[in-house]
């Protein structure tokens, strides 16, 4: 029983001891911009520890830059097509897209506003999924890389109907 005594008082030292460190130690979770900061610059979770789990679709808190450039690029191809449709329908074009057609009914600033919502919707779920594949054949690097020149072959012929229109 002596024993146990001498057992109970040393684990109270012990956690005592704990305590009182503890209590000396500034709390790493008070420091918020500097783990912010901490974050941005050493950034853990690129990709998952385990290899077998990176060979999964898996999501990622880390982007590289060249997907900062390709969706900034999207964005304002995307843009400048709306700005060009609306060039081509004030000189007497049509849109083609029914949908769009029914969006314009509303206005020339409901269209601009749409469109872009539903890019930039659609661009953040590619990015939020861009560790994924689409119907688990294509990448969404890929995916997004086609939506970039599409959007290209868009805005350069809807830039020839505009140089045709004032050429003539």
């Amino acid at each position: 029983m002596n024993n146990n005594n001498i057992q109970n008082t040393s684990e109270n030292m012990m956690s005592t001891t704990y305590a009182e460190r503890r209590q000396q130690r500034a709390d790493r979770r008070s420091q918020g911009f500097r783990t912010i900061l901490g974050c941005l610059i050493d950034c853990r979770r690129d990709h998952p520890q385990r290899l077998t789990e990176r060979q999964q679709p898996y999501y990622s808190d880390f982007y590289e830059n060249w997907l900062f450039v390709l969706i900034v690029s999207i964005v304002l191809l995307s843009v400048t097509d709306a700005a060009l449709t609306l060039r081509i329908l004030a000189n007497g074009g049509r849109e083609l897209n029914p949908v769009m057609a029914v969006i314009l009914d509303h206005g020339p600033l409901a269209f601009f506003f749409v469109k872009y919502g539903l890019t930039c919707v659609g661009l953040l779920m590619c990015v939020l999924h861009i560790r994924h594949r689409l119907l688990r054949l294509i990448p969404m690097s890929s995916v997004l890389s086609m939506i970039f020149g599409g959007y290209l072959v868009l805005v350069t012929y809807e830039v020839s109907i505009l140089l045709r229109i004032y050429t003539v």
